[in-house]
């Protein structure tokens, strides 16, 4: 195996390669040294992203669901006032009675308001 004679020729017109394969180590092992920091560093903003990411879609899935929410109370309405209506209708209630409901519910209300002092 003869060797090629550029490669002699480029080895005498670097000097020696012990040195340049020292400085090549070196600027390798700084490299590698750096990346530790650089990696923990963008991990640490890719969970900061995401996390607000994440955020910003569970509010607006909560603002969906509010939204939602009000929507289908709002279609129910008609047809719970009329279920009350029929209710309060078909209920008859003396006026003994509606004393009686009336003092249960300030007694109840006295009591409470005693029980929180």
């Amino acid at each position: 195996m003869a060797a090629d004679p550029n490669v002699f020729n480029a080895a005498t017109e670097f000097g020696r390669l012990d040195y340049l394969s020292a400085l090549m180590a070196l600027i390798a092992l700084l490299i590698a040294l750096l990346a530790f920091p650089f990696f923990n560093f963008l991990k640490y903003r890719a969970e900061q992203v995401a996390a607000g990411a994440a955020r910003e879609e569970l509010e607006k899935a909560v603002r969906r669901l509010e939204q939602d929410a009000v929507n289908r109370m709002e279609a129910m309405l008609p047809s719970l006032v009329r279920d009350y209506m029929e209710l309060a209708r078909a209920v008859t209630v003396t006026d003994q009675e509606a004393n009686e409901i009336a003092a249960a519910q300030g007694t109840d209300q006295d009591d409470a308001s005693r029980d929180d002092s």
